[in-house]
């Protein structure tokens, strides 16, 4: 697989700056993951390489679903919300 060692951050967002992910490197094989919703930051935390890979696969492989599928179901807004944010996701 090929790697961008020049990507140092990764910073998205969307409804209208409410919603956001950043992604951080912080060395080798540590990154800080902060993430925004609706105004207010949720998650902010340092996670290594292996933390992380291995969180989201024994969830998905848990579940015995995809992540998105997973995701799906925690989405706190009503019907008509999920699916214009859904609309983007695949």
């Amino acid at each position: 697989m090929k790697k961008n060692k020049l990507l140092e951050s990764v910073y998205i967002d969307g409804n209208s700056g409410a919603n956001y992910v950043q992604i951080t490197k912080l060395d080798n094989n540590r990154m800080r993951l902060e993430i925004g919703d609706c105004c207010v930051i949720t998650i902010d935390v340092i996670f290594t390489a292996e933390v992380f890979s291995n969180f989201l696969t024994e969830l998905t492989l848990g579940a015995n679903k995809n992540l998105l599928e997973i995701a799906k179901e925690y989405l706190a807004w009503d019907d008509t919300t999920n699916k214009e944010f859904l609309k983007g996701c695949k």
